[in-house]
């Protein structure tokens, strides 16, 4: 059976949404001339950093200065899938909760970005770090990029595109209702069997 090829149009529409998420210019963006080098939370929180501000009649969080952070792929490579969908799904949503950390830690962006990241990933193990951080013990620096986590990103991520490449090539070439004409879905949708 042959399999019938992606159409240039959907190959062009995959190609502009994933350069309009994973943009590598965004994920590497350097801190503003006033910080510190990455490592360096402690002389990045002595920079005078004026906390985000909450509007209590948009009942927002608002910035009061310009920082840059990093883009949706420096979330993807620091933390995974998880916080990369929910900043790209409900950027909004991020937004408020890497203000409202600012301000209550009265922090740098990066710091806030990389704090959020890692609750979003696993809020248990956040908190944690954070008690133990409390208790006087290690203070992890949430906005290293970890080289083993890239990579374990990067393997999962062909993976599991490959897979659902390879399924949904099947479904829309219409080979997987030729070879199985009795599956639910294709009775559903193509009125087989």
């Amino acid at each position: 059976m042959a399999r019938v090829a992606p159409s240039p149009a959907a190959l062009a529409a995959l190609a502009a949404l994933l350069l309009t998420y994973l943009c590598p210019a965004s994920a590497f963006v350097p801190l503003p001339a006033s910080s510190a080098p990455l490592g360096s939370t402690a002389l990045r929180a002595a920079s005078k950093l004026t906390p985000p501000k909450f509007d209590k009649t948009a009942q927002k969080w608002e910035a009061t200065c310009v920082e840059e952070g990093y883009g949706p792929l420096g979330s993807l490579l620091r933390f995974g899938p998880v916080p990369f969908l929910k900043r790209v799904s409900d950027s909004d949503a991020y937004e408020q909760a890497v203000l409202k950390y600012q301000a209550a830690e009265r922090c740098d962006r990066m710091e806030a970005q990389g704090n959020m990241d890692a609750y979003f990933e696993n809020p248990g193990d956040w908190t944690l770090q954070k008690m133990e951080e409390k208790k006087g013990g290690y203070k992890r620096d949430y906005t290293k990029i970890d080289a083993k986590k890239v990579a374990l990103t990067l393997t999962w991520a062909v993976f599991v595109t490959s897979i659902l490449v390879s399924i949904g090539n099947d479904v829309v070439s219409g080979s997987y209702c030729v070879e199985n004409p009795q599956a639910p879905f294709c009775r559903v949708f193509f009125g087989t069997g």
